[in-house]
């Protein structure tokens, strides 16, 4: 019987060991380095920038902050997230940005989706495992929204592992475009393809709690002098969401937000989308070139 625990012992000990140096190798690999674009946590230090993009996907793929900064003026950096389209992850994201060593900015720009989520969100977890183990404070608030456990804090690589992440730090086979270009680009066409039919009842969701979190987000920002603004981002043959994009406008405005609706005919064309819910390069241009527009009538 005690053979039997030493071999196991033996076992785990050298697991462990193997496990500790893949997370060495890693942390070696991948420091200052966004393996998938929106892991960017620390990737962002000292980026002033006078407007922050906040947003999911739609966003990291639609907003180009090079273009809107040489149409407006305004430095700006996009700060979108896979899946994260929520007050708790804005709030959380921009407080750390701004422990990054980055004043707080002074324009809000939130993506106000139609199937909006009021909760968080889990299904993009595994693009932030990175910093599960042995995390320092600054990262806690990330760790602790995204609900990973003790074995993901204090065994290495374990998080890594759990979510399938290990080659995408070591080869580094899944960076996006974030670092070269600011924003996420999508390529291709949806023209000679079926664009299935939108399901409304993604569109559903409780308007009393989700006013509440924006006014408790926007009373946030403007403790911090900073000016919100939404924006409306558009969607290949979103027709269906008009009186759901109505309610999020006259929300907005309601409570003294500005609204920048981007939902426009010229726009509704397979040649800017690289799939219904994402623009491809020249769809991102033109979009970033209308939001800049009309964030000029705004500001002026």
């Amino acid at each position: 019987m005690r053979f039997f625990i030493l071999k196991i012992l033996k076992v785990f000990l050298l697991v462990l060991v193997q496990m500790s140096i893949i997370q060495l190798l890693v942390s070696w690999r991948i420091n200052g380095i966004s393996t998938t674009g929106q892991d960017n946590w620390e990737q962002t230090n000292s980026r002033q920038a006078e407007l922050v993009f906040l947003g999911n996907s739609r966003c990291i793929g639609s907003i180009i902050p090079g273009l809107f900064t040489k149409k407006t003026g305004v430095t700006s950096i996009n700060l979108g997230a896979n899946g994260q389209d929520n007050f708790l992850f804005f709030k959380r994201r921009l407080e750390r940005f701004v422990i990054n060593g980055n004043k707080f900015p002074k324009y809000v720009v939130i993506v106000c989706e139609p199937i909006n989520s009021t909760n968080k969100q889990f299904e993009q977890k595994d693009r932030f495992a990175r910093y599960a183990f042995n995390p320092s404070s600054l990262n806690y608030p990330l760790l602790e929204y995204f609900e990973f456990d003790f074995l993901d804090y204090y065994i290495p690589s374990v998080a890594l592992l759990r979510y399938r992440r290990i080659i995408d730090c070591l080869l580094l086979t899944n960076k996006s475009t974030y670092e070269k270009l600011g924003y996420s680009m999508f390529t291709g066409s949806l023209c000679g393809q079926k664009i299935q039919e939108f399901d409304t009842n993604l569109v559903h969701r409780d308007q009393t709690v989700y006013h509440k979190q924006l006014v408790k987000f926007k009373n946030w920002v403007t403790k911090n002098n900073s000016k919100l603004i939404g924006v409306q981002l558009p969607m290949l043959g979103m027709r269906k969401l008009e009186s759901s994009i109505k309610k999020n406008q006259t929300l907005l405005q309601k409570n003294n937000i500005p609204f920048i609706n981007v939902f426009k005919e010229c726009l509704n064309n397979c040649n800017y989308f690289s799939d219904r819910f994402h623009p491809n390069e020249n769809g991102a241009k033109i979009i970033t070139i209308e939001i800049s527009k009309e964030f000029k009538k705004i500001v002026k």
